[in-house]
């Protein structure tokens, strides 16, 4: 899944790398991107060596589901969504 934010004069497209030239092609900026991992905790320790760091979470309200967001420096989020039993 990957979720958009059109341009408008409270949200303009990044500055940066991949944000840019998107934004510059479809008038759309990446927000971030969402992942299905089967263990978070070994996913955000492999993430950590790039440089991410975990910026915040929420869980389902069936509780089945936990996401954590990771980010780095340059504003790339992750979303990794923890399901239970899957």
């Amino acid at each position: 899944m990957i979720n958009t934010v059109f341009d408008d004069p409270t949200h303009g497209p990044s500055t940066h790398g991949f944000n840019s030239a998107l934004a510059a092609r479809t008038g759309m900026e990446l927000i971030h991107i969402n992942i299905n991992v089967a263990d978070a905790e070994e996913t955000i320790a492999f993430y950590e060596q790039f440089g991410f760091e975990e910026s915040w979470e929420f869980e389902t309200p069936d509780g089945e589901t936990h996401n954590r967001y990771i980010a780095d420096e340059n504003g790339i989020e992750l979303q990794l969504s923890d399901t239970d039993g899957e």
